[in-house]
């Protein structure tokens, strides 16, 4: 099995030899530039033992396996190889037009220019003729540096010199070509321009004025010059001369050498010609405080000296100063500017301080009773200089608000209603210098019910003289008559209020009037109050006996009224008033015609005394026997603890007194200290009060809300018990009340400050006017309010001198009732809190307290 497979496998071989043999090769490179070299790879197969090889340009043949050539000559060459084997067989291969072997481009080039100016363009213009292959590119070296791949190029030399030209063409096969000339292009140097002036800056003292300026040519290396000045004038001078006026010049200087190459210098605002004029400004050249500082503004950047008038100077471009003394002041500016010229500004009387003003108004008619009479302002203010610039104004707030406004130093006004008002004042002097806001109390109210003394009032027996004391009258105006009406057709005058007499004759109640007219016509009329004439009546009385606890007690008592049993009169007239007295001290009673009588003592009380009147006019005294017994305890209070509790305490919560209980017969106490409250309608509770059942309670108040529910009046209770155990009561068991009244009022005071807008506002712009409201919180009704404004800055000088705060103070205390409006009945009624407008006039920091 062996031996067929070997044997088939050398048949195979054999015939595989016998049919591989043939003649093949390849080069490295197949295109090329002469001198071309290439070299050839035997790739015939049968393994040849000689090659021939035929590079198809007639030249002799290799007979190298692996020959290398060189093409000299350009052309396309067909190569063949002819292989011998070992039996003497040939192989031939030829491959057509196998190597391309090109010549490089034909190449030359021109100019337009040979010989130039730096910065001169030249254009070069080129001659390639395509040699084997058509041309690709082509690269220019112009002997600086530069280069260039374009055809035809244009180029500019910068440094004067001479310069060897190259250009290198090739074509598609790769192929160069290099022609280069040397000391082509000349390029000749340029002259420098350049020129200088003596003093390039000038100054002129008016406007039209002109300066001659020579211009020293300082060109180097050139022929000729040629200036060009910022009029569009000319000149073709060395060096030339000019007139030039304000403003900054512009010169341009151009030179030519003898080749024809120029330079040009231009010197952008090189001439200056200047017209310096210093100015300058002020913050305000009429000062109304001495204190303030007075800025001064120059125009311009310039180095300034400043005389202010007054000895005072400065230096910089913007001042500062303060006038101590009033007068006018010539404020003088001397200036150098930036480029050295120099002005001087003085400007005569140019700041006038003035002495400080102190305003004075008077309202004429006020107060005043009639709400449509016309009131009448007037400024009294005196200023201390004469100058009037027509900047006077007066302008006045009659309501306080700036709501409405009249003006002129002299104006009028009507509030048409009754009230009461701060009219303010803001006053500006005839040359323009605000004054501080002036404030007056303007009032306009009815006159009002003067206090009427009568001697004998209410009454008396007849015939009665009465004598009445007129009582001083609320009016506007003094009153200039009196008219007495007496109710019995007698009508008595007088001037003045002084003590009127009149004797009534009959009995009767009369209702006598006076009519009052003051200065200003307005009238009150009013009553007296009524005056009783009687008759001695004669009295009598019974009781019924009674035995009770003092808080119980009512004795039935019945009086006759002149009339005996029978009920016949027996004086001269009814009785229609009575009195019951017990140990002189009138006695408690109760009722019109049956009456019952109470005491103020305990114990047994065994007689009375009885007074009946007719129209006032007393009768005899009947005192009769009674029995009337009233059981303790009594409730009382010390009367000097009761003084003391009764004053209103503010901020402070008062304490009982120790031993304020002065009571007798009880043995039991029980006490409220009045501090209820309810809560019940914001979800709390009804509570009834702090209670002690100590006879003196050690008791304290504090804060809590029972204080504003009940306005601060604090009721205090006090119950006395006496139960008959400890203390012998022969009615049992009896209690009596006491109350006492107190005042507690608690304020957390504070103050907001708004504009006119109603904005809350810490700082304000001068000249502008801000509102202080009364925002304190208070436990009972607030009757009045003020506050004082402090110069802060004065503050701190009357502190750091132990000076009283009085010398900081710039607005008086304000104290703002409440703002009252009148009923039909002419009676006053709080409705609420004014708040006070106050106009700051000056900068700074003030204090409001």
């Amino acid at each position: 099995m062996k031996r067929n497979v070997f044997f088939t496998v050398i048949i195979l071989f054999s015939i595989f030899r016998l049919t591989a043999q043939s003649s093949d090769f390849n080069a490295d490179t197949l295109t090329g530039c002469v001198p071309m070299q290439v070299s050839f790879t035997d790739l015939s197969t049968g393994n040849p033992i000689a090659w021939d090889w035929d590079m198809g340009d007639g030249a002799s043949h290799l007979y190298v396996q692996h020959p290398t050539y060189v093409f000299n000559t350009p052309g396309i060459y067909s190569i063949t190889l002819t292989v011998t084997y070992a039996d003497s067989s040939k192989k031939t291969k030829t491959i057509q037009n196998y190597i391309t072997a090109s010549s490089g481009p034909y190449v030359n080039f021109s100019s337009n220019l040979s010989a130039i100016c730096p910065g001169q363009s030249i254009r070069f213009n080129d001659t390639i003729l395509p040699g084997g292959a058509n041309v690709k590119s082509c690269l220019w070296d112009f002997g600086d540096g530069g280069t260039s791949t374009s055809l035809n190029p244009n180029y500019i030399y910068r440094t004067p010199g001479t310069y060897k030209v190259s250009l290198v063409a090739y074509n598609q096969m790769g192929c160069a070509t290099k022609v280069e000339k040397k000391s082509f292009i000349t390029v000749y140097p340029k002259p420098t321009a350049d020129f200088i002036v003596t003093d390039s800056v000038h100054c002129v003292n008016y406007p039209t004025e002109q300066k001659n300026i020579t211009l020293t040519n300082k060109s180097n290396g050139h022929q000729s010059s040629h200036w060009v000045f910022a009029d569009n004038t000319t000149s073709n001078a060395e060096s030339p001369s000019k007139l030039f006026g304000i403003g900054d010049h512009d010169i341009t200087l151009i030179v030519t050498n003898d080749k024809g190459c120029k330079d040009t210098m231009i010197k952008t605002k090189y001439i200056s010609i200047h017209h310096f004029v210093a100015s300058f400004t002020v913050s305000d050249t009429i000062i109304c405080d001495m204190d303030t500082e007075v800025f001064f503004w120059g125009s311009s950047l310039a180095q300034y000296t400043w005389t202010f008038g007054d000895g005072g100077s400065s230096l910089g471009v913007n001042a500062k100063h303060t006038y101590r003394q009033p007068g006018k002041y010539t404020v003088s500016l001397y200036a150098l500017s930036n480029l050295g010229c120099r002005d001087t500004v003085v400007k005569p009387n140019y700041i006038t301080v003035y002495d400080s003003v102190v305003p004075t108004i008077s309202i004429f008619e006020n107060p005043h009773c009639d709400s449509n009479a016309v009131i009448t302002f007037v400024n009294l203010t005196q200023y201390p200089s004469s100058d009037d610039f027509g900047l006077g104004t007066v302008v006045w707030y009659p309501e306080g608000d700036t709501n409405t406004a009249v003006y002129g130093d002299t104006a009028t006004y009507v509030y048409g209603r009754y009230g009461e008002w701060y009219v303010k004042a803001i006053i500006t002097t005839p040359y323009g210098c605000k004054v501080n806001s002036v404030s007056e109390f303007v009032q306009i109210y009815p006159m009002q019910q003067s206090h009427v003394v009568i001697d004998r009032h209410p009454g008396g027996c007849a015939p009665l003289t009465v004598r009445i004391d007129f009582g001083p009258t609320e009016t506007s105006s003094p009153i200039v008559n009196y008219m007495w009406i007496w109710d019995t057709g007698d009508t008595t005058f007088s001037a003045s209020p002084d003590t009127v007499q009149y004797t009534y004759s009959d009995t009767g109640m009369y209702n006598a009037r006076v009519i009052l007219t003051n200065a200003q016509g307005c009238v009150l009329d009013e009553d007296i109050p009524t005056i009783f004439v009687g008759f001695k009546p004669v009295c009598n009385w019974t009781s019924t006996p009674t035995k009770a606890c003092k808080s119980d007690f009512e004795m039935p008592v019945k009086p006759y009224d002149s009339l005996d049993a029978g009920g016949n009169l027996v004086g001269d007239a009814y009785a229609n008033s009575w009195t019951w007295f017990w140990k002189g001290k009138d006695v408690t009673r109760v009722g019109d015609t049956s009456f019952v009588l109470s005491f103020s003592d305990t114990g047994l009380i065994n007689y009375a005394s009885l007074v009946c009147y007719h129209n006032f006019c007393p009768s005899d005294t009947v005192t009769n026997s009674i029995y009337a017994y009233v059981c303790p305890p009594i409730a009382h209070f010390d009367s000097l603890s009761s003084s003391i509790l009764t004053d209103p305490f503010c901020n402070v919560f008062p304490k009982l007194p120790n031993d304020i209980n002065k009571s007798a017969g009880a043995n039991l106490y029980r006490w409220n200290f009045g501090n209820d409250f309810d809560s019940t309608s914001i979800g709390g509770s009804n509570f009834q009060g702090d209670v002690s059942v100590d006879k003196n309670p050690n008791y304290q108040y504090k804060y809590g809300p029972y204080l504003e529910e009940k306005d601060g009046h604090i009721i205090i209770t006090m119950a006395c018990i006496n139960d008959n155990t400890s203390i012998y009561n022969a009615c049992g068991y009896c209690e009596d009340t006491a109350r006492i009244y107190i005042d507690i009022s608690y304020a957390d005071m504070h103050m907001t400050i708004v504009d006119e807008d109603s904005m809350l506002i810490k700082e304000i712009c001068q000249d502008n006017i801000v509102y202080f409201c009364d925002s304190t919180i208070c436990t009972s009704s607030l009757n009045y309010w003020g506050m004082r404004i402090v110069d802060s800055a004065l503050l701190a000088q009357a502190v750091a001198q132990n000076h009283p705060i009085e010398n900081a103070v710039v607005m008086d205390t304000l104290m703002v009732y409440h703002r009252n409006y009148y009923d039909s009945t002419h009676r006053k009624r709080e409705v609420d809190r004014k708040h006070i407008p106050v106009y700051f006039t000056n900068y700074g920091v003030y204090y409001a307290y």
